[in-house]
């Protein structure tokens, strides 16, 4: 993903966003390309509430259909700012004295404003992970400290790329294939053993913690094999935590299709498949449709064994599957 100034020079508070793997352009007013893009790195330095960003930021894709017959405005409050949509149009976000800074690396209300527009050209934004083996991509569902991040990390050390572990975009390409990009460049993990077992193994890769939460950032670099910004999926993992204590193994099975399309939606933006938003529900279920069509589901309860023996683990999974 690029996010680059906009198209006036002499216009400072502006900029736009536009796919690498995925066809989409963004124009935001309000908002220019180095404090976007230190939103999307996750600075320690930016201030949301600043002056710079307290004025309306609008949002608009450039790539979507038109905007025609809008419907009502809709109006949501959020912690760090309030963002005003219509389906299938424009959106705006307004941050007043009242709103706080982010407890997220990225503003929630920001977040909402550019998924909105995203929807529009039916792209999925997923709380997911991505991960390219020998065999395809699998794309990682799971619910928060479900242990995407342990996955992510396993799959690195048994030589597999890792496209994210956090916030994807997720796109079709003519209703045949599924594309994925990254939407922030960096690794988030929690603190725990089973992360310290898997760092270790894993010298190369320089963190930081996170100030007000228990976490770890590393950075990604660029231009590199093992973490590409995006690639084709043609799996989908459904992580399910096990009823009691992890086993040794881990293990892999088919699901059905509608417990996969509910996960899918839960894992994305769920107030754009309300009954508010008929333009966005109508394009990211296309989408979905597709991802299911071309990519097989599976649950996956993932044992101590992708932290002690990734390979042999990481092995066996994808020649299951």
């Amino acid at each position: 993903m690029k996010v680059y100034p906009g198209s006036s020079e002499s216009y400072a508070g502006q900029c736009r966003i536009s796919g690498d793997q995925i066809r989409f352009e963004i124009r935001l007013d309000g908002i220019d390309a180095p404090q976007l893009n230190a939103l999307l790195r996750g600075s320690p330095t930016i201030d949301w509430l600043k002056p710079a960003l307290s004025s309306p930021i609008a949002a608009d894709s450039l790539t979507a259909g038109p905007a025609t017959a809008l419907e009502g405005l809709i109006s949501h409050e959020l912690v760090d700012g309030r963002c005003e949509l219509q389906s299938g149009g424009p959106g705006k976000l307004i941050v007043q004295d009242h709103h706080k800074n982010p407890i997220n690396l990225l503003p929630q209300s920001l977040h909402l404003l550019l998924a909105q527009q995203w929807a529009r050209n039916g792209i999925l934004t997923l709380h997911a992970a991505a991960i390219m083996t020998p065999q395809g991509g699998i794309l990682v569902i799971g619910p928060r400290g479900g242990g995407k991040s342990i996955l992510t990390l396993s799959a690195l050390v048994a030589g597999f790329g890792v496209i994210s572990d956090d916030w994807i975009l997720l796109g079709s390409e003519s209703g045949r294939k599924i594309q994925v990009e990254r939407l922030r460049p960096f690794l988030l993990f929690r603190q725990s053993w089973a992360a310290a077992q898997l760092r270790a193994r894993l010298p190369g890769l320089i963190s930081r913690p996170l100030q007000r939460r228990p976490k770890d950032l590393i950075r990604l670099p660029e231009n590199s094999r093992r973490f590409p910004g995006g690639g084709t999926i043609n799996q989908v993992w459904l992580l399910k935590r096990p009823r009691s204590a992890r086993g040794t193994q881990t293990r892999i099975t088919a699901i059905s299709q509608t417990t996969a399309l509910a996960r899918v939606v839960e894992a994305s933006m769920p107030l754009l498949f309300s009954k508010a938003f008929s333009t966005e529900h109508q394009e990211l279920m296309t989408t979905i449709k597709t991802l299911l069509k071309v990519a097989p589901t599976h649950e996956v309860v993932t044992g101590t064994d992708i932290v002690e023996q990734p390979g042999q683990a990481w092995g066996r999974l994808v020649e299951e599957v």
